[in-house]
């Protein structure tokens, strides 16, 4: 039995894979130019978005030079607690950008696009059969 494969999907996959592949390429290049701090979580607030799911806002606290700042994290953990001292990158020129040291969700999305550019290339095989 041949399985048919859409025309457009290898290069619909593709696309997407780029996408989450630069996304983390990004992610990885902005968090290697912010220098590194400790930070006190001060706040976690949960509400839902738009689309009625669950989101979190984690606030920090944190000493640049001598002055204290607070901001907002790009990225929430189950694990995070109020009061709780995390490692954060920081922007030089805003400290009140923030974001969180762990490269997981950077290498998570990278590996999630590269899986996506396998699959294209798979998609694009089974096409030529």
């Amino acid at each position: 039995m041949r399985r048919y494969v859409h025309p457009y999907a290898p290069i619909i996959i593709a696309v997407v894979g780029l996408f989450f592949l630069g996304m983390g390429f990004f992610r990885m290049n902005r968090m290697n130019k912010f220098p590194t701090t400790e930070a006190v979580i001060t706040d976690i607030e949960a509400y839902y978005d738009t689309d009625n799911t669950l989101d979190h806002d984690v606030t920090v606290r944190l000493t640049v030079d001598g002055k204290t700042y607070e901001g907002k994290l790009d990225h929430y953990k189950d694990s995070f607690e109020i009061g709780q001292r995390i490692e954060v990158h920081y922007d030089p020129k805003d400290p009140t950008t923030v974001l969180y040291s762990s490269n997981f969700p950077t290498y998570g999305t990278m590996a999630f696009g590269a899986f996506l550019l396998v699959v294209a290339g798979y998609a694009l095989i089974q096409l030529r059969r």
